[in-house]
């Protein structure tokens, strides 16, 4: 049976996921006060998970580290350079700047150089470009895509040091899972004593993010246990969410308590989006038809949201309305984008065959 039949539910799970994103940013964007259950911090979070629960098994089906790579590349890349590229050109039409002055600016440059470099933080302006937003941000969700990357590469190293542990996997996952709490702390500490906004920032990058990937690493190891007792894994991983929740709230009050929380947390949201995404399939008919275009949402939607808010549509116009066409405008363009270069994989595959 194929990875993506058995699954399936990981689709719709995946799309649960952009949309809190997008919620969120939206909110961020707009002002407006919207609601999800699941925030974006979580949910990034989460996809994280999902990605070491898929990447894992893709290292292991690897014949070696190239095909690894290059495998991980066909699916990241094209949609990634398509938004990059896309928006520095496009937005040319809609800067403050004439063209001449645009492309000829250093800043153009800088954004193309590092973004496509997935050094964003370097320059996430583009010259004359939504300056009048809350953020000039071309796009707030690519910081994600270096950590991404960065986790695909430290599988590789992982496996090396549980084959020197002669094979201590669930050891070295535990040592995984502490580095990266007290990692996480440690900076949330220099946040609280300092202020500092890089601390913060710092503590949600790559390190901040292995427990995430490295339970979805852990589950797959014990897929088959998992799938046996998936009612007894989500309700404890339910009831232990709910704890998280109630710690959230007297946070900071003690370090402990934020380590177990920075621990409990991660792990019991990965665990229970990985139980719905390998239980009976829901919707299966549906999502098969539909494809899964929620990784391209999640890339694409933060500068149609900019557009919006540059052209003042969630000001003069009904709010519900705007955001629902907003979410619309970000699938059917996600939608196009997947199918497109689908079809263009397709027909340059079977073009080579011919």
């Amino acid at each position: 049976m194929s990875q993506a039949n058995r699954y399936l539910n990981m689709d719709w799970v995946r799309y649960v996921l952009a949309t809190a994103v997008v919620v969120a940013h939206y909110s961020f964007l707009t002002g407006q006060h919207l609601v999800f259950p699941i925030s974006s911090g979580s949910a990034v979070g989460i996809f994280f998970g999902l990605s070491g629960f898929l990447v894992y098994a893709s290292y292991e089906r690897a014949s070696n580290l190239k095909q690894y790579i290059a495998n991980r590349a066909r699916r990241i890349l094209p949609p990634y350079i398509f938004i990059v590229v896309g928006c520095a050109v496009g937005f040319a039409f809609i800067s403050t700047l004439s063209i001449g002055q645009y492309f000829s600016d250093i800043a153009f440059w800088r954004y193309l150089v590092s973004n496509l470099a997935f050094l964003n933080f370097l320059q996430p302006e583009l010259p004359g470009v939504f300056e009048h937003s809350v953020t000039s941000a071309v796009n707030g969700s690519l910081w994600t895509l270096k950590v991404e990357w960065m986790l695909y590469l430290s599988i590789p190293i992982f496996c090396c040091v549980v084959r020197c542990f002669r094979g201590a996997f669930d050891y070295v996952i535990a040592g995984i899972f502490l580095l990266s709490v007290l990692y996480r702390q440690f900076m949330q500490m220099c946040y609280e004593s300092t202020g500092d906004e890089l601390y913060h920032i710092l503590s949600y990058q790559f390190a901040g993010q292995m427990v995430y990937f490295y339970t979805g690493v852990l589950v797959f190891r014990h897929l088959t246990w998992v799938s046996a007792h998936r009612l007894q894994v989500s309700c404890l991983c339910i009831v232990a969410l709910a704890l998280a929740k109630c710690m959230e709230g007297n946070l900071p009050s003690s370090h402990w308590q934020s380590m177990l929380f920075n621990l409990v947390q991660p792990i019991a949201a990965v665990c229970v989006a990985l139980v719905i995404s390998i239980s009976k399939p829901v919707l299966a008919s549906t999502i098969q038809r539909i494809g899964n275009c929620s990784y391209e949402m999640y890339l694409f939607h933060f500068p149609i949201i900019q557009l919006a808010v540059l052209w003042a549509l969630p000001f003069q116009f009904n709010p519900a309305m705007v955001f629902s066409l907003t979410m619309l405008s970000v699938f059917v363009i996600s939608y196009i984008y997947n199918k497109g270069y689908s079809s263009f994989k397709n027909y340059i595959s079977n073009d080579h065959r011919n």
